[in-house]
Order: C-alpha cells, then structure tokens, then sequence
C-alpha cells in the first residue's frame, strides 16, 4: 500500500523509511528533558519507613513474630524481645558468625575478618547506636559477606522476610549495592539499567 502526500501540502509532517534504510522526517524532534535531581527514594510496597519526617519511630516492631538476627544493635535486639518475637541471634561474634571484606580479587585465604561496631552516629532507626560503616576507595570494586557456620537455619522458610536497613550520607550518588542471598539477587541503590 501506499500512501501519498499533495504536493500543495505545505504543513505536512511525515515519517518514512526510504529504500536505503535511512529515516525521512520533517518532525522536529524534541529535546529529552533534563533530568530530575535524585534526592529522594521511593520505596516499594515491600520496604517501610524505620523513621517518619519528624524522625520518630515508624517501624511496626510488634508486627514480627519470628527473627534470625545476624547483624542487629542492642536496640533492635531489645525491641523484637520487647513486642514477643521469638528471636534466634545469631549475630556477628568473631568465631563462628563473621563478616568478611574483600577487594579487587575474591580469595577464600585473603577474607579479612571486619570487627562491628556500633559507635558514631544514629543507626536507621534514628537510635545513637551507630551502625556498620564502610568507605570504598579507589579499589575498584569490592564485597562483603556474613559467614555464618555450625548453626541451625532450618527454621527459615518461605514465610520468612529479608529485612535490613541501609543508610548513606551521599544524596547526590546513591551507590548500588547488589545483594545475593542463596539464588535471589536483588540491586538497592542508583541504577543505569
């Protein structure tokens, strides 16, 4: 089929194809607008709030019954006690339960064993327990693992939920994190794609 356009058409816009693969047009094309500034994360309907705007507690702590901990602050811990989950601690403890860095080259004989702590400034729950900080340099890139080893995970099932806070204090740069846990791999962070 074709299709002409009257050459008395003046104000005619079109678009085609030609014969050589090469786009015809006389529609101006409009420039792509400037980009929003990226201060702000939308949250899914998976993630909440652990504070609210005026900084005040929004996290339902009573809404969990069950709770395998491996990197939690002593408020945490005291909360989900406080509103009667059963909870299996298994926090990070330098022997059995570690956390491990690496850098450039992953080498089971090079993980360096990361002491937690907990001072400094306020944790996502707005509580002047401090949380784990880490700054990557020039390095290229570089991961850290929980290890956890000689302890009974059985009771996670499916109708347990991953739940951890992630806190920065670069607005402009939101770094991605990719997070695996067993065969889910997830992305938190700024994203090309």
């Amino acid at each position: 089929m074709r299709v002409y356009q009257a050459d008395s058409d003046e104000e005619a816009q079109f678009l085609y194809v030609d014969e050589n693969g090469d786009r015809q047009t006389n529609i101006p094309e409009e420039p792509e607008p400037d980009p929003e500034p990226d201060n702000k994360t939308e949250l899914s309907g998976f993630a909440t709030k652990a504070i609210d705007a005026d900084g005040q507690l929004a996290f339902d702590f009573s809404d969990i019954s069950d709770a395998v901990l491996i990197s939690t602050s002593d408020g945490v811990r005291g909360n989900l006690y406080s509103a009667g989950a059963t909870v299996v601690d298994y926090n990070v403890n330098g022997t059995n339960r570690n956390l491990y860095i690496w850098e450039d080259e992953w080498n089971p004989g090079n993980q360096t064993y990361v002491a937690v702590s907990r001072t400094g400034e306020n944790n996502s729950f707005g509580w002047a327990e401090g949380y784990n900080k880490f700054t990557v340099t020039n390095v290229g890139w570089s991961g850290l693992g929980f290890n956890i080893s000689g302890e009974d995970i059985s009771m996670i099932d499916d109708t347990y939920w991953l739940h951890f806070g992630m806190r920065a204090t670069d607005r402009v740069m939101h770094t991605s994190h990719t997070m695996t846990v067993g065969n889910a791999r997830f992305m938190v962070g700024n994203s090309d794609g």
